[in-house]
C-alpha cells in the first residue's frame, strides 16, 4: 500500500496483516476519493474513524491537513498507525485506541469540530447513517466539511438538508460522499 498524493507521495505503508478484523482501501479507491473531493485538504481538521493502518489520516496530512485523529480499538491497527507515522515522521496525528462512539463522545465533549471524516467501519457494521446524524445533531462539522463512507454493498442513505450527496462504485466497494452545505 502507498500513499497516493501530496508531500508522501508514493511512500509505502505497512497495514495490519488480519484479514479477519481489517480490510485495506485500495489506492485507486483512495485516489478517485481524493478527486472527487478535489484532491487538496488545506488546514484540514481530518477524522479516520476505523482507521486500520492510518492510511485515510496520512493520505490527508500528505495533502495539507492540519491535524489528523485516527482512531481505531483493534491493538494490531494502533500498532500498525504508529509504525506508519514513525517511518514517515509525522507529528500532527493523534492516534486513539478508541471504541468509535466513545471517542466521538470525547470530541463533541472537547468541542472538537472537523473538515474531513472518514467512516470505514467493518462492512458488518450499519452505523453510517447513527455517526452521520451525530456528528450534525451535535454540530461536529465545520463550513463545507466532507463526510465520506465506504462499504461493500449499496446502501440507502437519506438525503439530508444542508447536504449534498454522491455515490460512487469501484467494483466491489461503494463511496458514499456527504459534504456541508453551510
Amino acid at each position: 500500500m502507498r500513499i497516493i498524493g501530496g508531500y508522501y507521495r508514493s511512500r509505502k505503508i505497512d497495514f495490519p496483516d488480519d484479514a479477519n478484523k481489517v480490510r485495506p482501501t485500495k489506492d485507486v479507491v483512495r485516489q478517485a476519493i481524493f478527486n472527487a473531493i478535489g484532491n487538496e485538504c488545506n488546514d484540514y481538521i481530518v477524522l479516520d474513524l476505523f482507521s486500520g493502518s492510518g492510511a485515510y489520516a496520512i493520505e490527508a496530512i500528505s495533502r495539507g491537513a492540519k491535524r489528523a485523529y485516527a482512531i481505531d480499538n483493534y491493538d494490531l491497527s494502533i500498532k500498525v498507525i504508529r509504525d506508519n507515522i514513525k517511518n514517515l515522521n509525522i507529528k500532527n496525528i493523534n492516534i486513539v485506541k478508541s471504541d468509535y462512539m466513545d471517542f466521538l463522545n470525547s470530541a463533541n465533549n472537547n468541542n472538537l469540530k472537523f473538515d474531513l471524516i472518514f467512516i470505514d467501519p467493518p462492512y458488518k457494521m450499519d452505523i453510517y447513517m447513527d455517526v452521520l446524524n451525530y456528528l450534525k445533531d451535535n454540530d461536529m462539522l465545520n463550513d463545507n466539511a466532507y463526510i465520506i463512507m465506504e462499504t461493500d454493498k449499496h446502501i440507502l442513505l437519506k438525503e439530508l438538508p444542508d447536504f449534498t450527496m454522491k455515490s460512487y462504485n469501484y467494483k466491489d466497494t461503494n463511496v458514499y460522499i456527504y459534504r456541508s452545505l453551510k
